[in-house]
């Protein structure tokens, strides 16, 4: 498991974006598009460390063919740069299952209040698991 973004290959990085597209509606219009070029374009985590906010977004506006897609870029490239690996978690996420432990009712599944559903943390297809909360 890698440690940082800078550690990642393509594929790690794959699933983590597959994760946080998924989690957010506002990413679905432009999902598949996100995914061709970071497979295209094989971008792992040093690839994606190096560059700025900016030329990611004129990267996927490029590839994309399409300038809407660039306020949703930004927004990818901060959840992607901002991911914890130390838990596998965006802040995000954590927060998410937080909220969502305290109303009893989660977004993916339906588990009991002490439940926290994980496939929005790690690819849906691959992982289909929850953990309990422990606070």
């Amino acid at each position: 498991m890698p440690q940082s973004l800078s550690e990642c290959d393509s594929e790690y990085l794959l699933q983590i974006l597959e994760s946080l597209l998924s989690a957010n509606d506002k990413f679905q219009p432009f999902k598949a598009q996100i995914v061709s070029y970071f497979t295209e374009h094989r971008i792992d985590g040093s690839i994606l460390s190096a560059m700025k906010r900016k030329e990611f977004a004129n990267n996927l506006i490029k590839h994309c063919d399409n300038k809407k897609i660039k306020g949703s870029a930004g927004a990818l490239y901060k959840k992607l740069i901002e991911f914890d690996f130390s838990t596998n978690k965006s802040e995000e996420a954590k927060n998410e299952c937080k909220v969502e432990a305290e109303t009893k009712v989660c977004p993916f599944q339906k588990h009991k209040f002490s439940m926290v559903c994980i496939p929005h943390i790690i690819a849906r297809n691959r992982v289909q698991s929850i953990a309990p909360i422990f606070e």
